[in-house]
């Protein structure tokens, strides 16, 4: 077995990502859980890298992640998830009773059609919003036209000008409220998100949790949920922690994301007066 996981760990792993994407922290997540080494290749959404020719070539929807496993590219990071259990399954990422197992697709399902659509009015305003407020009228409807999806291209429009302000906002704000509640109500019952044992369901949730609380709404996220906050305290222990979710970005870019958090922190105090 150990000679067999070592051929596995010596496949070229090649992961296009970016370091605020949940969709990317999954995955980078679950090759840590693995113990797969990877190269990595930042493809900046703010910049609108991932509409280049070259990185639409790898992804037609210019989505991310994109993983190059050897021969293999892979794409949409639920099935890119399966893909690493599936090459690599030990340790195991997926719980053995078939109760559990369904648990955990019921989250996958949820991070993939509920929480994730809703997630950008929580973090475009953040990540990306302050650096186009820097850029000329011309250059903002350039990287708008190149837009594949005219609902994403409408609703950066709206997030660019009202910021926090935004209905895209609110409703991100209501469906990750709602989310955490339902993460509180699991752990009731058991000690991680699908049972006994940390499996993809905690990898699929734990990416949104974490971006934001690195955005400075943890307090917010936590309170009256302490069942979430020990379980974001025991993910933040495991030793896929930090090659999991470091965030590599220059220092003037992470100042202008604290700068956006403080301003959400600001409007979200606002908001509770």
């Amino acid at each position: 077995m150990a000679a067999e996981r070592d051929d596995r760990m010596s496949t070229p792993v090649l992961l296009y990502h970016y370091p605020l994407s949940p969709c990317c922290d999954k995955v980078r997540l679950a090759l840590a859980e693995k113990g797969i080494a990877w190269q990595e290749t930042m493809v900046d959404l703010a910049s609108k890298a991932n509409l280049a020719p070259d990185y639409l070539a790898l992804n037609p929807k210019g989505y991310v992640p994109t993983l190059r496993w050897g021969e293999e590219l892979l794409v949409e990071s639920t099935a890119i998830l399966d893909y690493i259990q599936a090459a690599c399954p030990l340790p195991s990422l997926v719980p053995e009773a078939p109760r559990e197992v369904a648990a955990m697709r019921l989250w996958l399902k949820h991070v993939d059609e509920v929480l994730h659509p809703a997630w950008p009015g929580l973090a475009w305003p953040i990540a990306v919003r302050p650096r186009w407020l820097d850029r000329s009228p011309d250059e903002i409807e350039a990287m708008l036209a190149a837009l594949l999806d005219p609902a994403r291209r409408d609703r950066q429009r709206r997030l660019l000008k009202e910021g926090f302000g935004s209905p895209d906002t609110q409703t991100s704000f209501r469906v990750l409220a709602a989310t955490l509640d339902q993460l509180e109500k699991a752990l009731e019952r058991r000690a991680w998100l699908a049972g006994d044992s940390f499996s993809l369901a905690d990898i699929a949730l734990l990416p949104y949790v974490q971006i934001a609380s690195f955005y400075g709404i943890e307090a917010w996220m936590l309170e009256g949920r302490p069942r979430v906050g020990d379980w974001f305290a025991r993910c933040r222990a495991r030793p896929s922690w930090q090659k999991g979710t470091e965030i590599h970005l220059p220092p003037e870019r992470l100042e202008g994301i604290h700068r956006a958090s403080a301003e959400l922190q600001q409007f979200l105090a606002a908001s509770a007066t």
